[in-house]
């Protein structure tokens, strides 16, 4: 969009250009043609492709040493623009390092239970260096601190997966074959039909499931995640029906340091972080509150719940919840899609193979660089290293640096270059008798001038309060009314010094002289520019002025090659007469104005932000 506006506006202003010299100069077609094509090079920033890559590259390198790695360049960009962190619970905003801390049963069922957590795991390696599944080498620890470690034959197995949330294995225990179910308590239930108590085997009454639903909520609300336990005889087949209840057990999962702390940066910065785990409802929501994720029950909802709603309702839900519990991999996509529809930009975490889908419909998929399989990092935009949320958020406050450099750039270029055609569109129909700025001088402009201070642009430090601005779309960053208004007026304020100086300068000293003050003083005006453009809205002396020092050298640098040049042996090659110190201090004087002209159309701005927001209702 960006590219037809400038390329319909810059073939629109050759074109009067070329007629004009044809018919009013009569100059020939051949130096017209040479002026126009001069004049479309000026206006048209070819180098801006190449300096965006260059600050997204450099970028890249510097979120390489926060622990994250770019495997998408333009997620650099777009992350700048994130509204929604979809994250995995555990092992990103908890340890992952899972402890059983809780055992509700009875006395007598102890020894069952301790069978049934030796035998529902496929965790590897000696006591004390158990390789496998965070919760299944918690529940072995915890055997081990019994003191249960009884050899037994595997006989038959059902895997765990995510859709049914349990997990059966057929096991003999000094002759005693039986089939072992661990699983999610509020689903184990419905497969049982007995409870095993002090007093033997029982029929699983109503009264029955309401103790054990209560003692489960208990645990949930304490931020444990809860595993209920079961069994029956082995009869040649691993079954899932008719089961004897055992009992339940909690375990914990600390917080990683510094999440709240993340989660509440986003929640300044208007990025909503959402949180997506397989644990219990209540589970869920007890370690979202901790984290200031969620503030009531209404912001939680089950994967069982959105399947059960209509579309419409289900991506209503989907926007107003913060914490989606008892989810599968296949809602984490739904999730995805219908929060991309509402126009968000989403980040989804993942480092399963069936998250692979959900990362890659994300507008920003990211693997776990510990966790994840080499499906979902081959899915994946970027990869975290140390799977931890901070380092999202990290990587989100870099990208929104990134993100306003490259729209400092492009304010940069389309500011100046704009100037350019409006100048010689204006000397070409008001000063179409004389030299305006020749076909070489706008190619040292755009190649030279132009070229120095924008990589410098690019390396600018992130503003202090650049967290606590709402997120917006890198596209419409650029288009915002803001952009627009900065690039058209310190384009119209270039254009009238420039013009101003031309027109002065050939009625003072004749148009060769005119012409180089013009050159020489649009050279300067444009690096000088480049100090205003450090910030939207704060002032340079704000920012600091020696805060990027390698702008002021290359504005230094680019002050230095045009002099050198006015002074050179190649002066004549360029249009560029000999000028006299009254001359150079007018040019310098000048094109330093667009500072203070800067500053005060900064102010302006600041006081019509503060009076906007003091009208505008609480």
């Amino acid at each position: 969009e960006l590219g037809k506006i400038i390329s319909g506006f810059v073939l629109a202003v050759t074109a009067i250009i070329f007629i004009m010299g044809i018919f009013v100069r009569s100059d020939g077609i051949l130096k017209n043609f040479m002026t126009s094509v001069a004049v479309a090079v000026a206006a048209i920033p070819e180098g801006l492709p190449a300096v965006v890559t260059i600050i997204m590259a450099m970028g890249v390198q510097r979120m390489s040493k926060k622990n994250v790695v770019i495997r998408k360049l333009k997620s650099v960009e777009t992350l700048g623009g994130c509204s929604v962190i979809c994250s995995d619970k555990t092992g990103t905003l908890t340890l992952n390092k899972m402890r059983v801390t809780e055992l509700r049963c009875d006395e007598s069922c102890k020894t069952k239970i301790l069978q049934c957590m030796l035998a529902c795991t496929t965790v590897k390696g000696e006591k004390g260096a158990y390789i496998g599944d965070p919760t299944e080498i918690a529940l072995k620890i915890y055997a081990d601190d019994n003191g249960f470690d009884k050899p037994f034959t595997r006989l038959a197995e059902i895997p765990f997966t995510s859709e049914r949330k349990m997990m059966t294995v057929a096991a003999d225990f000094d002759g005693e074959r039986c089939n072992f179910v661990k699983g999610a308590p509020d689903i184990l239930i419905e497969k049982c039909s007995f409870v095993l108590t002090g007093e033997g085997v029982k029929p699983l009454t109503k009264e029955f499931k309401r103790k054990i639903t209560e003692e489960n909520n208990a645990m949930s609300d304490d931020a444990l995640r809860v595993l209920g336990f079961a069994y029956r005889s082995f009869d040649g087949a691993a079954l899932e029906e008719g089961l004897i209840f055992l009992g339940l057990c909690g375990m914990t999962d600390g917080i990683k340091e510094g999440v709240k702390e993340a989660v509440a940066e986003c929640k300044a910065a208007g990025v909503a972080t959402v949180m997506i785990t397989g644990d219990h409802v209540r589970t869920a929501f007890s370690i979202a509150k901790k984290l200031g994720i969620a503030e009531d029950m209404s912001e939680v909802i089950s994967g069982e719940q959105l399947d059960s709603l209509p579309a419409r309702e289900r991506e209503r839900a989907i926007a107003d919840c913060r914490v989606f519990a008892r989810v599968s991999p296949k809602h984490k996509n739904m999730i995805v899609k219908a929060l991309k529809k509402r126009g968000k930009v989403v980040a989804m975490t993942g480092d399963g193979i069936n998250d692979a889908p959900s990362i890659k419909t994300a507008d920003i998929g990211i693997a776990m660089g510990k966790s994840g399989t080499d499906v979902t990092k081959s899915a994946s935009d970027m990869v975290i290293a140390d799977d931890n949320f901070t380092t999202i958020v990290a990587a989100v406050k870099e990208g929104r640096r990134i993100s306003a450099n490259i729209r400092k750039t492009i304010q940069f270029f389309l500011s100046t270059n704009l100037a350019e055609v409006l100048a010689i569109l204006i000397a070409s129909l008001v000063f179409f008798k004389f030299d305006f700025l020749l076909s070489t001088q706008l190619l040292w402009l755009n190649l030279i001038t132009d070229s120095f201070p924008v990589l410098a642009l690019g390396m600018e430090k992130e503003d202090a309060d650049i967290m606590n601005r709402p997120p917006v779309r890198a596209e419409k960053s650029l288009f915002s009314k803001s952009s627009i208004a900065s690039i058209a007026f310190f384009g119209l304020y270039i254009t009238a010094v420039t013009v101003g100086v031309y027109a002065v300068g050939l009625k003072l000293y004749g148009n060769e002289v005119a012409t180089a003050l013009t050159f020489l003083t649009l050279s300067f005006l444009e690096l000088f520019h480049a100090f205003n453009i450090r910030s939207e809205r704060q002032s340079i002396f704000k920012c600091g002025i020696f805060t990027n020092k390698i702008l002021l050298a290359t504005v230094a640098l680019g002050i230095l090659v045009n002099v050198l040049l006015a002074i050179s042996p190649f002066a004549g090659a360029f249009g560029l007469v000999s000028l006299t110190w009254r001359h150079w201090l007018a040019a310098v004087g000048l094109a330093a104005s667009v500072i203070p002209v800067g500053e005060i159309y900064k102010l302006i701005l600041r006081a019509v932000t503060r009076r906007k927001k003091k009208a505008s209702p609480i």
